[in-house]
């Protein structure tokens, strides 16, 4: 999980593990944290390994140490702060720089609950998402929209590309599921 300071990283996994419980004031990530995310996928528990990083400029060299190695990347960005989505650009340029197209690359636009205060439109992530063959998905670590079909939906991609790359499996995962609105009145984008 890579992107800008400030942007939700570590309140996107958290709001993920601690279902229910919303943190305002949670710490900024220091270097880079690892943190795992156990996910369903086709009767199975997938076993993500997350590695939240800061985005402090000062931290970004550790960063990029835990680039070898990693099958998928989250870019983050705050949809209330311009510059974070521009930075996606730069985000993105280290990533292909260290592993080129192999890893699997999901935009993710945080703070969907900030519609009033939004800055990047929802078709300006999804035409970079598209423009840079990444999924893009929007999310509200607040109010906790699209987080769980977020990693279902990493879990999925990843390990359908594990399968079709290796080719060890002859079974195929189903990674078109639909998201699965609790109220049917999610303020969040999917692409």
């Amino acid at each position: 999980m890579v992107g800008d300071s400030k942007t939700g990283k570590s309140n996107i996994y958290e709001r993920f593990r601690n279902l229910g419980k919303w943190d305002a004031n949670l710490y900024s990530t220091i270097g880079v944290e690892i943190k795992k995310a156990i996910v369903p996928v086709s009767n199975k528990k997938i076993i993500l390994q997350l590695w939240d990083s800061s985005g402090a400029e000062r931290f970004q060299s550790i960063t990029r140490g835990c680039y070898p190695g990693t099958s998928g990347a989250l870019i983050v960005y705050d949809i209330t702060n311009r510059d974070s989505f521009l930075h996606v650009h730069d985000w993105l340029k280290s990533w292909r720089e260290f592993k080129g197209r192999e890893v699997q690359v999901f935009l993710v636009g945080n703070k969907c609950d900030l519609e009033d205060e939004r800055q990047v439109s929802y078709e300006e992530g999804r035409l970079m998402a598209e423009e840079n063959d990444m999924r893009f998905i929007e999310v509200s670590a607040k109010t906790q929209e699209n987080i769980n079909y977020l990693f279902r939906l990493v879990a999925k991609e990843l390990v359908a590309k594990f399968i079709r790359q290796e080719n060890t499996y002859e079974r195929t995962i189903d990674i078109s599921e639909k998201k699965k609105e609790e109220d049917g009145k999610s303020r969040c984008n999917i692409w």
